[in-house]
């Protein structure tokens, strides 16, 4: 049987469109903010490439015994929370792991999986306006990155975002908004 050429063309072309959504030399990292009363969350996805997933995974199993221990899983998420930063009107807040998905060693070494970094941090409640700045600073290989924001009401408290600026790296990522209760 014959295959017709355009069905030929366009097999490749979606296949090669798959193998380029792969990272392959650098880390995917994806930062997910949460506002919501008293809290900002954060969760970050790395996924790591198969050019760069040894890098990565030594720095996770610190005794080299090719096991990811939860100590040593937390460890290694303390360390890249500790590279961010997150403020509301340029006050620090502190940014503390809640919990964590880590695939095992040899799914890091093939390039499967994706980190899973669950943290948060308490914010002041106030009615007004507000500026929310998220800056990642992880970069143990080539990153790309990206940060997008979620608004979650609570109770009587609503928020309304207001503008947002993004770094051309994607590493950062600046939020105006406001806040009403009603």
């Amino acid at each position: 049987m014959r295959v017709p050429r355009t069905a030929t063309v366009l097999t490749m072309a979606i296949a090669a469109g798959a193998a380029f959504a792969h990272p392959v030399h650098e880390v995917v990292q994806n930062a997910y903010l949460t506002l919501s009363p008293g809290t900002v969350g954060l969760e970050l996805e790395l996924t790591v490439g198969p050019q760069v997933a040894g890098k990565v995974i030594r720095a996770l199993d610190s005794n080299g015994d090719r096991r990811i221990s939860p100590a040593e899983a937390h460890a290694y998420a303390d360390r890249v929370l500790a590279q961010s930063r997150l403020t509301i009107n340029r006050r620090p807040l502190a940014i503390r792991t809640l919990s964590l998905e880590m695939p095992s060693y040899a799914a890091l070494l093939g390039a499967h999986g994706t980190i899973r970094v669950i943290a948060a941090a308490a914010r002041p409640d106030w009615t007004g306006v507000a500026t929310l700045a998220y800056r990642n600073g992880y970069s143990p290989a080539e990153s790309r990155c990206d940060a997008n924001i979620f608004v979650k009401a609570g109770g009587r408290t609503a928020y309304r975002i207001r503008g947002q600026e993004r770094s051309p790296d994607g590493r950062a990522l600046v939020v105006h908004y406001s806040t009403t209760t009603g």
